[in-house]
């Protein structure tokens, strides 16, 4: 065997050796690839063995040790040269909550190569870390130190813990190649990071490729990013909202990006491809990838009688997923439920049609926003021959107010009433104390495939909604609206009473006006605003409200402009907030739309 030939370039990760000072034991992993024979000038296999010290049982290998806050120290049993040119080593843990330090010594005891990662935002699987190893340096070991502060507690550690050392070239050229000094990648269990590469354009790509006998090509696959903006700007500029290309499996789909951190889940399934890669290419500055994972998904949800069915868990998707997402795949018949993924509190039910939608929230729109029944329990024999909505949202204050009216006046709920209760108490949107019910965080959102009927309308209604959603998660934004609104002149917001109350909503809920004002604002991109204000809803008060014509068309003569600087001034608060500008709550789409729907 050959310890110290040069590397020539890698032809694949080979699993080599067992670990550690308990034989028949592989808790954790040695990879390296293969080198050139001395004399023939052939691949020979390189084989690592260690020995750990101080031994641990075979169940605490590759934990830290609670009072030195480190691993074993690993020593190779023979003597080990980096490559001329450098190699890179790559160390794959699990769990890892906090900051660290890999530690790699020389055969003189001293150290030779470090690399120090702060906490990573997620520790749900398993963290790739690189460290660059000086050009013909003579390894000798290696252990990982505990940074974070603070007293151990007794026992080994049950979450941060090495599972896999894989030598290679320069990183750049690895499988592996991460080459940002601050950058970790983490990736599920039973795949590999293929590729973290900068190209000559000033992108960056990431790649995962899973292994098929350890995750699903089928799975959903989450993949979490952190995006900080380089320089600020407004809402009204295009170029802010920046791209991103997502490949899985065959499949090419764009990410629209938001500040901060944030996760997309795609599902291979709607769109007819396997995840045999999963490749994020970014020429966006300040943007990275934190993780790529498949996710478990529930594999039933609430039966046709939904009043004995269980309750279903959400899926996590974006509202562009939510969009697409075909009735084939649904868990139940009659609807689907989700969890949008950029406001977690937020949920959305998809209903089969507008009729079983009706069954969910037509008692509950009546008791809500209804001009003439808000606060009022209708019977079932009193809701008939009424419409609701034909996409709704609540957030927890309407929620626990109308199961607790209900509870007064005794109605019967139906069974599918009864479902909403248990899935937005079950989700924490509203809190039973004491026998009633108190508003938890966020809301639920709904939309109908019926929608699809009329040409824009599903994704119309969908946004609408959106913006709903963001004013039930972000109290802030909230805040922001209502000295926005408090800033308009008496008559811009008797524009807005008028237009609202044509509406059939109850203008005395300070509350909904100020939510419906923002959301009609943003359904739409700003510039759209002053046709939709000013001709399309200005037709419709002439003939809701023919007395107010006159009133109407001077304040449209004198406040020319003002249906723009509103929606402009509600972009750019929302713009501060999220990332999100009007008429665009899609994160991600298909580059080639795949949704067909019988009508």
């Amino acid at each position: 065997m050959q310890l110290k030939l040069p590397h020539p370039a890698w032809v694949a990760f080979i699993l080599l050796a067992l670990t550690g000072c308990h034989q028949g034991v592989d808790l954790f992993r040695v990879e390296s690839g293969p080198r050139p024979d001395a004399s023939t000038g052939s691949p020979d296999q390189v084989s690592i063995s260690l020995r750990e010290k101080p031994a641990q049982q075979e169940t605490a290998e590759g934990y830290l040790l609670t009072e030195s806050r480190s691993t074993p120290l690993y020593t190779l049993r023979e003597e080990y040269q980096a490559a001329p040119g450098g190699e890179s080593w790559a160390f794959t843990l699990t769990g890892m909550d906090r900051p660290l330090t890999i530690v790699v010594y020389g055969d003189d005891g001293r150290v030779g190569a470090t690399r120090s990662l702060a906490a990573p935002a997620l520790d749900t699987t398993d963290a790739v870390i690189v460290v660059s190893i000086p050009r013909s340096m003579y390894v000798r070991s290696f252990q990982i130190v505990d940074d974070s502060s603070g007293t151990p507690g007794a026992g080994a550690d049950e979450r941060l813990r090495l599972v896999g050392v894989s030598t290679g070239p320069p990183s750049g050229a690895s499988p592996v190649g991460m080459t940002q000094s601050d950058s970790f990648l983490v990736i599920g269990h039973g795949s590999e990071a293929t590729a973290w590469r900068h190209e000559e354009n000033g992108s960056v790509t990431w790649s995962v490729s899973p292994h098929p006998d350890r995750w699903s090509p089928l799975a959903p696959v989450e993949i979490a990013y952190r995006y900080e903006p380089i320089s600020p700007g407004t809402a009204d500029d295009p170029i802010l909202v920046r791209s991103v290309d997502l490949k899985v499996g065959t499949e090419d789909l764009q990410l629209k990006v938001r500040a901060g951190a944030n996760r997309v889940v795609v599902y291979p399934e709607i769109y007819g491809v396997r995840a045999t890669d999963v490749t994020v290419r970014s020429a966006v500055d300040g943007f990275k990838v934190l993780s790529i994972v498949p996710i478990h998904i529930a594999p039933t949800g609430a039966g046709d009688d939904a009043g004995r069915a269980d309750t279903p868990m959400p899926l996590p998707a974006d509202l562009g997923t939510v969009f697409e997402y075909p009735t084939e795949l649904w868990r139940a018949d009659r609807f689907e439920l989700f969890r949008w993924t950029l406001f977690p509190e937020v949920l959305v039910m998809d209903t089969r049609n507008y009729e079983v939608q009706s069954r969910f929230f037509k008692r509950l729109a009546f008791f809500v926003e209804k001009e003439g029944f808000r606060g009022r329990i209708l019977s079932d024999s009193e809701l008939f021959g009424w419409h609701g909505y034909n996409a709704h949202n609540y957030n927890g204050a309407g929620l626990a107010a109308f199961f607790n009216a209900v509870q007064v006046a005794g109605v019967r709920l139906t069974d599918d009433e009864i479902l909403l209760r248990r899935i937005v108490e079950q989700e924490g949107i509203i809190l039973k104390k004491e026998g009633r019910f108190e508003p938890g965080a966020g809301g639920i959102l709904s939309v109908s495939q019926e929608s699809w009927r009329i040409p824009g309308l599903r994704h119309l209604l969908l946004t609408h909604e959106a913006y709903h959603g963001v004013y039930y998660a972000d109290g802030e934004y909230v805040a922001q609206i209502g000295e926005l609104w408090r800033s308009l002149s008496d008559d811009e917001r008797r524009y807005w009473g008028l237009f609202l109350d044509g509406m059939q909503y109850d203008i005395a809920d300070a509350y909904l006006v100020e939510n419906e004002f923002q959301a009609y604002l943003l359904q739409q991109p700003a510039d759209f605003a002053p046709w939709y204000f000013g001709v399309r809803s200005a037709d419709r008060l002439r003939s809701w409200k023919p007395r107010e014509t006159a009133w109407l068309n001077r304040f449209l003569i004198e406040n020319d402009g003002a249906f723009l600087r509103q929606a402009m001034a509600v972009n750019e608060i929302l713009y501060s907030r999220t990332g999100l500008v009007g008429g665009n709550v899609f994160c991600l789409e298909s580059t080639i739309p795949h949704t067909t729907h019988q009508q």
